[in-house]
């Protein structure tokens, strides 16, 4: 009977040793959710939720509804349309900013042919970076929405920038044909338009 205690005994001893105890393991770090799943979509590519590739100074992302006649051609011109329309008015009011900026710094005047330049300006940024923009990338999504990816090189951007602004009489009208004010307001555009 002994020996049958320190059996049973021996063998409590031995099982509670060996036992282990499960390893608390801490919860997993929540993942980030991918563009896709941001938008509600099946997959979509980073661009669509505003991460632009680099090496563009300025890019837009448009897109058109499936068309009755299922005609893709159609479909891919008014997404480049609305892509576009997106550029000129992200161009106007970064060229309206730094007019702004200009006239606050230089205490130039703000009579209506300041506000018709700063439009002419606006007008001529605009379409030379639409004449210059290409599509990057494109894309159909699961309801049949065609996504486009347009924009201009930064490099083909800043020879538009000189081209365009540095001509302009209507920069000079608003730099009061002072050729520092000039420089400067050049410089001021020409900033805010390669922000990103």
């Amino acid at each position: 009977m002994k020996f049958a205690q320190t059996l049973i005994l021996a063998s409590a001893v031995t099982l509670a040793a060996c036992s282990s105890t499960p390893e608390v393991t801490a919860p997993a770090a929540p993942t980030k959710p991918t563009c896709g799943q941001q938008l509600r979509m099946e997959w979509a590519p980073e661009w669509k939720c505003g991460n632009y590739p680099a090496g563009y100074a300025v890019a837009a992302d448009g897109e058109a509804q499936p068309n009755p006649g299922n005609d893709r051609a159609f479909q891919k011109d008014i997404a480049l349309a609305n892509a576009r329309d997106r550029m000129a008015a992200d161009i106007a009011t970064k060229v309206e900013r730094a007019i702004d900026t200009f006239k606050r710094n230089t205490a130039v005047g703000t009579d209506q042919r300041y506000g018709r330049n700063e439009e002419i300006v606006s007008n001529q940024m605009s379409v030379a970076v639409l004449n210059n923009s290409h599509m990057i990338d494109m894309f159909i999504d699961e309801r049949d929405v065609y996504h486009v990816l347009v924009g201009i090189k930064t490099e083909d951007f800043k020879q538009q920038l000189e081209q365009n602004l540095s001509k302009s009489d209507a920069v000079d009208m608003i730099a009061e044909h002072d050729e520092a004010k000039k420089q400067m307001l050049l410089k001021n555009i020409t900033d805010e338009l390669l922000k990103n």
